[in-house]
């Protein structure tokens, strides 16, 4: 393969990491939009978690950033391609420097800019791979494809650098060829595994309407706003869950603005994908026992970005304890406690009666009729249709 068309192919491999890049930067400062993806937890865990960004600045744009460099690197190689001299055949070259090239001036520095942002690229974005699969118990193929398209491109890059102005011989294209193919056996053997991981549903519980009806409050279910309000809006959530930390504050909006119709309750629905929903739900009702669930809540919510980072762990619950000025001895030992567990799980176990799979999901009583909502979305279409049968 000649320079200039593999200079053309690492532009092409940028072109699309770069439109890859863009649209997970988009995702991130409008996390409202879709991406289409769902499979094992999909691009909204990846994308809320501690990982997704460097203080303030997106993963994704700081790849975005890469792309764009090893574009313009590629189009000032391009400039200095079209003026070199043609390459060497084997006719022209000496038998004893059968490698040797005419040297392209500048070119070097380019291809040793491009390798290095490459190998760079190819190491963080297979940590970040490593991370999603193995802590976040999620994958995105938004940045699965995008640590595919950079792997590609430091190949490439690799292969312009390590190789400038030499011409493999036989015995050498022969042991890259067997490495090669091993490497590519290495990847079919694991490739099953993630295929099976990207297309496995979430699996849907047995639903159980009755109970769910009969449950869906409990005794120890926190409940906020007039106890007289004819109707009372049920939500079950994670409290690791993204969607729910930005719905969070419509939801208490709505409830303060409609005193009279609404109350609203707190159901714990802590996912699998989430590394520490559960216990973050047992916090909130270990600082419930001290009167401070909601305040727990909120604190979490706002904390939220933490709960993946390598340090945080069940003790990090204690020091949000007692900024809220809990008594930090008697929380931590209702976090191990199982009276405290079981609340959690039991909420957990409603959900299922419910066939609530995702968060946040809602449920609207009043009397002994209920409607259920996926989302905030349709929650709000709902609530907004006063001529909804909810409010006849």
């Amino acid at each position: 393969m000649t320079k200039k068309a593999s200079n053309f192919i690492t532009i092409a491999l940028a072109l699309v990491g770069a439109g890859i890049t863009s649209l997970l930067t988009y995702k991130h400062f409008v996390p409202e939009i879709s991406l289409g993806c769902s499979a094992s937890g999909g691009c909204g865990s990846v994308l809320s978690s501690y990982y997704s960004h460097v203080g303030p600045i997106p993963t994704s744009l700081i790849g975005l950033g890469m792309y764009l460099t090893i574009i313009g690197i590629c189009l000032a190689r391009h400039k200095r391609l079209k003026s070199a001299p043609a390459p060497l055949t084997a006719a022209d070259m000496d038998d004893t420097e059968p490698s040797a090239q005419p040297i392209i001036p500048g070119l070097t520095p380019l291809n040793r800019l491009v390798w290095g942002l490459a190998t760079v690229g190819v190491l963080v974005s297979w940590t970040l791979q490593y991370v999603s699969i193995s802590m976040l118990h999620s994958l995105c193929p938004y940045c699965l494809s995008s640590a595919i398209t950079i792997t590609l491109l430091f190949l490439f890059a690799s292969k312009d650098f390590w190789l400038e102005r030499r011409t493999l011989d036989s015995e050498q294209k022969l042991v890259i060829g067997v490495i090669g193919a091993v490497m590519l056996c290495g990847v079919l053997v694991y490739l099953p595994k993630i295929a099976e991981f990207i297309g496995t549903p979430l699996p849907k519980p047995k639903e159980n309407p009755e109970a769910f009806a009969k449950n869906v409050i409990r005794p120890t279910t926190h409940i906020k706003g007039d106890p007289k309000a004819p109707l009372t809006l049920v939500e079950f959530a994670d409290l690791q869950c993204d969607s729910c930390k930005r719905g969070y504050p419509k939801i208490e909006a709505f409830i303060k603005s409609h005193p009279k119709q609404f109350r609203y309750a707190f159901r714990h629905c802590p996912l699998s994908i989430h590394r520490m929903g559960f216990a973050a739900a047992v916090a909130a009702e270990a600082a419930g026992k001290q009167g401070k669930f909601w305040e727990m809540v909120s604190a979490l919510f706002l904390r939220q970005e933490l709960f993946n980072a390598p340090m945080f762990n069940e003790s990090s619950f204690t020091d949000i304890a007692k900024e809220l000025g809990l008594d930090a001895n008697r929380f931590e030992a209702d976090l191990k406690s199982n009276e405290i567990k079981d609340i959690v799980v039991e909420s957990s176990e409603d959900t299922k009666d419910g066939g609530i799979t995702a968060t946040p999901s809602f449920v609207v009583i009043k009397g002994s009729k209920l409607w259920k909502f996926n989302g905030a979305e349709k929650l709000f279409n709902a609530l907004e249709d006063k001529t909804h049968e909810m409010y006849r």
